[in-house]
């Protein structure tokens, strides 16, 4: 523990000395220090070991940003973060990018952006900003937030009035992601494949988002998709011992594809402090053996290809959607209320229990002060659907609760 403090002390302290000794840059300085306590009933949820209660969910980072001249401006983050068994604050460049407006209509962001997916995406870790604790878990799970959350490129928006009919705001983006060994994503590929070595390759990544606003601002409506390639790498000995009772070694670096799609849409209407809003996503992954993988293993085994083309449980298209009334309130006390819902597997029934996950949750906040707030958040859920790779106890009930509370200091 006394090394990590040293080395997050360490990391901001060069930090902030190079862009401080830059005047052309005129440097802003923010930051936020938040902690996280989590309680489930009868299941694990989004840490190990929820069901005893978990405060290994902790956050701090340090933002800098600033306007050299009106049509230029550059913002980073650096973000030490413990969710479960991923981050061990070690530091993570959570975005950074430089920001030209071209035109007054038309401008472009360089380096690693915010990926512009739904409502709640770039701002889910702007805890100021929000009412609600976590993001819509049906939506926005946080188990793949590295998947979600930005992408090394370019982002390129514009935006247009529509003579007295609103605005039409678009948005492009593409380029790669860096997906770490310390990920939830990467750890539990490399734990259902015996393969401790396993990399994920997300390069190519592009979407868009498409919005149009109200001519009295009130009212948006939204859509936007992400789309990402890739290949994952297989280093094991035993590929299929757990299954057919022979051994195979494998040794490649595209071993499997892996194309994933996600499609959001929803809108916003606001009504003083009021704010009513709705998402739906469609999440289409597919992953497949290569052909290369194919053909080594049949040269081991002296017989045909033992599986299918797709990795199991590799291509299930899911959905979700939730409605959310939130209010907003000038003085120091918020809320909201939600119902949101989780299908696993569309081809299969959404009444069965392990498919689905519904969730009533109630969300409170309240600012003590001026940089200090305080979140409570209980989710009352029916069914047990985890997200893709997540895996929960292995109770039967499909009634339980997840109880959240959060401090955060920003300054």
């Amino acid at each position: 523990m006394l090394r990590c403090c040293c080395g997050i002390l360490l990391s901001i302290g060069v930090f902030l000395g190079q862009v401080w000794s830059s005047e052309w840059l005129k440097p802003n300085f923010h930051g936020f220090i938040s902690q996280t306590f989590l309680k489930t009933t009868k299941r694990d949820f989004l840490i190990k070991d929820s069901s005893r209660g978990s405060f290994q969910y902790s956050e701090m980072g340090l933002n800098i940003s600033g306007a050299p001249e009106a049509r230029y401006r550059y913002s980073l983050q650096t973000l030490f973060r413990e969710f479960g068994e991923e981050g061990d604050f070690e530091p993570t460049l959570d975005f950074g990018f430089f920001d030209a407006r071209v035109t007054e209509q038309f401008g472009v962001r360089v380096g690693k952006v915010r990926m512009p997916l739904g409502s709640q995406n770039e701002f889910r870790d702007v805890d100021p900003g929000r009412i609600t604790l976590l993001p819509q878990q049906s939506v926005y799970p946080e188990s793949f937030r590295p998947l979600m959350i930005s992408v090394l490129g370019l982002d390129v928006y514009g935006h247009k009035e529509l003579s007295g009919f609103g605005e039409a705001n678009v948005r492009l983006f593409g380029g790669s992601i860096g997906i770490r060994d310390d990920f939830f994503f990467t750890q539990r590929i490399r734990s259902s494949f015996n393969s401790p070595n396993t990399e994920i390759d997300g390069r190519r990544v592009g979407g868009a988002w498409l919005g149009w606003e109200s001519p009295d601002g009130n009212f948006l409506a939204h859509a936007s998709f992400a789309l990402m390639s890739g290949s994952i790498s297989l280093e094991t000995s035993d590929m299929f011992s757990g299954n057919l009772a022979v051994t195979v070694p494998v040794t490649m670096d595209k071993a499997f594809s892996l194309d994933v799609a996600t499609y959001i849409y929803g809108f916003e209407y606001r009504r003083g402090d009021w704010c009513l809003s709705a998402e739906y996503n469609h999440f289409q992954p597919s992953t497949k053996y290569s052909e290369d993988l194919k053909n080594q293993v049949v040269g081991v085994i002296g017989g045909p290809f033992p599986l299918g083309d797709e990795v199991v449980n590799g291509s299930d298209d899911s959905y979700a959607w939730y409605l959310e009334l939130t209010y907003d309130h000038p003085g120091p006390l918020g809320g909201a209320i939600s119902y949101s819902d989780y299908i696993s597997n569309k081809a299969r029934p959404s009444s069965d229990p392990s498919n689905h996950r519904e969730a009533i949750t109630f969300s409170l906040r309240y600012d003590v002060s001026e940089h200090l707030i305080a979140k409570a958040e209980f989710h009352r859920f029916s069914g047990r659907a985890a997200f893709k790779t997540f895996a929960t106890n292995n109770n039967s009930d499909e009634n339980w609760t997840l109880s959240a509370f959060r401090m955060s200091y920003s300054f």
